[in-house]
């Protein structure tokens, strides 16, 4: 543990929106993988695209107190993983000089993904100086075991650093223990196994625990995501929030 980063900052593309996450600075992010949008325009819900991830990133480009840009919404017009992947990263950093948060379903995806952002950030050295990506991972299957595809996604990543965000999302009731608790306690011993596997990789890497448990209802199972009982269990120092089949779009204007 004494090898972890204590007093990380999360890079953007602008210096100016540089965060330092140290001492008790909080900044506020979105977040999410929703797969529906809500219209305005037709008053109906519509699967979420490619387009609408681009425009979300330039309203959050010109949001004063919103600090980074966390993917918020799946690619439903992009049916192939790989491209999935590769297009939520390029949509997003084309959208905001921010810091930008995204996922990765298969390691060989965050391989490509950070050959991409090596050439817009100039080559890997500029890259390495200033990540301005990082990875949100669900790492573990509640309750403490660990998902290989996404330790390996881990993995890719911190060694061509990558900041991670290392998320625990079990569920009072069903996945954790019913008492909040010990939902909080399996999550802390969840992340903190999360933040070894890291530092063992690479002491010193750049890394977020994100506690973030969950709340079963009880009368079906499913989970309750907007619960108040999820809210009060986050961590504070950061709320969260190769084919390129979409067509460059200017970032500014």
């Amino acid at each position: 543990m004494n090898k972890a980063d204590r007093n990380l900052k999360l890079y953007a593309q602008d210096p100016e929106f540089d965060l330092d996450l140290s001492g008790q600075r909080v900044h506020f992010s979105t977040a999410g993988a929703a797969v529906m949008i809500a219209d305005p325009m037709k008053n109906e819900y519509r699967d979420s695209t490619a387009r609408d991830l681009y425009d979300m990133a330039r309203i959050i480009d010109n949001c004063e107190h919103i600090h980074m840009f966390q993917r918020t919404c799946v690619l439903r017009d992009i049916a192939d993983p790989r491209e999935l992947d590769l297009n939520t990263t390029y949509l997003s950093v084309m959208g905001t000089t921010k810091h930008v948060g995204t996922s990765f379903t298969e390691a060989d995806h965050v391989d490509e993904t950070i050959d991409m952002l090596e050439l817009i950030a100039g080559g890997e050295e500029q890259w390495r100086a200033r990540p301005f990506v990082s990875m949100s991972n669900c790492f573990v299957v509640p309750p403490m075991k660990f998902a290989e595809e996404s330790l390996e996604c881990l993995r890719v990543g911190v060694e061509r650093g990558m900041p991670v965000l290392l998320l625990s999302a079990g569920q009072a009731g069903a996945t954790a223990p019913a008492m909040l608790a010990g939902t909080v306690a399996q999550a802390w011993a969840e992340c903190l196994g999360g933040l070894v596997y890291v530092n063992a990789i690479r002491p010193g890497a750049p890394a977020i625990i994100g506690t973030w448990p969950f709340v079963s209802d009880l009368r079906t199972g499913a989970m309750s995501g907007g619960s108040l009982n999820r809210a009060c269990c986050r961590q504070p120092a950061l709320r969260w929030v190769s084919t390129l089949i979409c067509q460059p779009v200017p970032r500014r204007g």
